[in-house]
């Protein structure tokens, strides 16, 4: 087995947070800062003024965005303030955000839930899809106020090396907070196996999803003291709602599960589906 024990801040030690001053990015924000009084890590505040707006526009928005940043640093009241960076820059959103993450080396790329729009999201990826897409950082979608730390991680296990990554991040950034652990399988055509006696098949199908989390446990990087998961009979919709319905996460946890499709990355559409609508603040990697 891998040794797997890990000292406080291994896996954080750069946050960039993504605002666009909105109140959503706000509640982003005020995470990230809490943060870095947990972990100990660096971090930088970015916020991008749209390329396409008039120079002359641009460039008072960029001193009054400054001014606005540097007073929710200071309403935060954090022990670290030396170690907190504002960057204010002019371009697209998404390529400025994986560029200033890539440059600064960050872990974990916090961002504030998308704007819904019922008609054009229909229609198109929103910027948090994107930018999960393209970002090589593990990001964390704020949803809630960050009034306390993460006490309770639903961690939503397809044993894959995202996954992993998402599992120590999360560790990471509430090393005191509780992890429940879980995993759907899937007992394929379910009326045709044992009709008399359904319940034999499905404990067939259990055991391999149990055999399959024993041998990624044994060959990731993980905590010593991860717990088992509790296999769900059932999709991955499934089995969030009865894991969600068990007890109320602060924060969802999970790897991102996709496919390569003509040289582009895709997401699933389970991942997709709870960057658009997160029951909790959802961390994600890649």
């Amino acid at each position: 087995m891998l040794v797997t024990t890990r000292s406080k801040g291994t896996f954080v030690k750069h946050i960039l947070v993504a605002s666009d001053l909105s109140v959503r990015s706000d509640r982003a924000t005020r995470r990230a800062i809490a943060l870095i009084d947990e972990t100990e890590a660096k971090l930088t505040i970015l916020h991008i003024v749209d390329s396409a707006m008039p120079m002359h526009l641009a460039e008072a928005v960029v001193t009054t965005a400054r001014e606005t940043l540097e007073d929710v640093v200071a309403s935060a009241k954090s022990k670290r303030t030396d170690q907190i960076d504002i960057r204010i820059t002019i371009g697209d959103p998404v390529a400025e955000i994986a560029t200033r993450a890539e440059k600064v080396a960050a872990d974990l790329l916090v961002v504030g839930l998308h704007r819904e729009r019922q008609f054009l999201d229909l229609l198109k990826e929103t910027t948090m899809e994107r930018l999960i897409k393209v970002s090589k950082t593990p990001v964390l979608l704020v949803m809630n106020p960050a009034a306390h730390e993460y006490n309770d991680l639903l961690c939503a296990i397809n044993m894959s090396p995202a996954c992993a990554k998402a599992v120590n991040v999360s560790r990471t950034i509430a090393p005191s907070g509780k992890q429940r652990l879980f995993h759907a399988f899937h007992v394929p055509y379910r009326g045709l196996v044992n009709p008399g006696e359904p319940a034999e098949g499905v404990v067939i199908y259990r055991n391999e999803a149990q055999e399959a989390f024993a041998a990624w446990r044994d060959n990731s990087v993980l905590p010593d003291d991860l717990p088992e998961p509790t296999f769900v009979d059932g999709g991955p919709s499934t089995a969030l709602v009865q894991m969600m319905n068990a007890g109320k996460p602060d924060m969802l946890v999970m790897g991102a599960h996709g496919r390569s499709n003509i040289g582009r990355y895709m997401l699933g559409g389970f991942t997709a589906g709870l960057i658009r609508y997160p029951p909790c603040d959802l961390l994600v990697a890649r």
